[in-house]
């Protein structure tokens, strides 16, 4: 998939977001309301996890970055081969460590975590991972999803803030959007 045709399916999945999100506002029943929810923020962090993705697949052949950092960004298991560290198998990290990984590469700094935004991406992970891997029923208010959704577009612009030198295009849209989802 070219870079572009990603961005253009990336900015559908936080278009479609924002639009459950919007339903959840217009829902008449506590289960429709949790179910627009739980959709809005799981195309968010589908969003958030392709961006990541968009942003290493970037530097993935940059021969300024050593193996292990391309090992981190192409989310590949480093095992030595005779010695020489080769890229093997699959190896997935968390959101938090790419994002912390993302800012240490770019400024060569320790991640700083008093950053406004990051308690906010951190609550929002983990109501993701609640969604994600359930072990007993969630539920949260449609103020607190807006939250989790704001979120992701502060971590997403200060991304691309340190990677590119410039914000996300999007994020000065808020959580504005023209598509609208009816309910059945």
């Amino acid at each position: 998939m070219s870079s572009i045709a990603l961005t253009t399916d990336l900015n559908r999945r936080f278009e479609y977001a924002k639009a459950f999100l919007d339903a959840a506002k217009l829902s008449g029943s506590n289960d429709a309301i949790q179910t627009n929810i739980e959709a809005s923020v799981t195309l968010a962090f589908s969003f958030l996890e392709g961006a990541l993705t968009y942003i290493f697949e970037h530097f993935d052949n940059n021969e300024k970055f050593n193996v292990f950092e391309r090992s981190i960004m192409l989310e590949k298991d480093l095992k030595l081969k005779d010695g020489e560290p080769k890229m093997e198998s699959t190896k997935y990290r968390s959101i938090e460590d790419r994002i912390q990984f993302i800012f240490w590469l770019f400024t060569g700094k320790p991640f700083d975590k008093t950053q406004q935004w990051w308690p906010k991406i951190s609550s929002a992970i983990t109501y993701r991972n609640s969604i994600m891997h359930p072990k007993r029923p969630t539920s949260i208010q449609v103020s607190e999803a807006e939250r989790h959704l704001i979120s992701i577009l502060e971590a997403t612009d200060a991304l691309f803030r340190v990677v590119f030198g410039k914000g996300w295009p999007r994020a000065k849209k808020g959580l504005y959007t023209k598509v609208s989802i009816s309910e059945p």
